[in-house]
């Protein structure tokens, strides 16, 4: 069971191969995402980093590569 304060992170890399245009694809993760009350999506890869603007509503860093991730910050 999940703790019910507890804060929602996801780490994401790029969906290859689903057959769906990304704008579709990544559209329909943003709406999943919302709907679970995400609150912090971390996202891997060009083709996230290219529809980040669909992530509107759900904080969001969006990095190229792992190792530019990697290079942040606190990692």
């Amino acid at each position: 069971a999940q703790a019910p304060n507890r804060h929602k992170v996801v780490f994401l890399s790029d969906l290859l191969e689903t057959g769906l245009p990304e704008p579709v694809l990544y559209a329909q993760v943003a709406d999943l995402l919302r709907s679970k009350g995400v609150r912090q999506l971390l996202g891997v890869g060009p083709a996230l980093c290219r529809q980040q603007a669909l992530f509107q509503g759900v904080p969001h860093q969006m990095f190229t590569t792992t190792a530019d991730l990697l290079a942040e910050p606190g990692w």
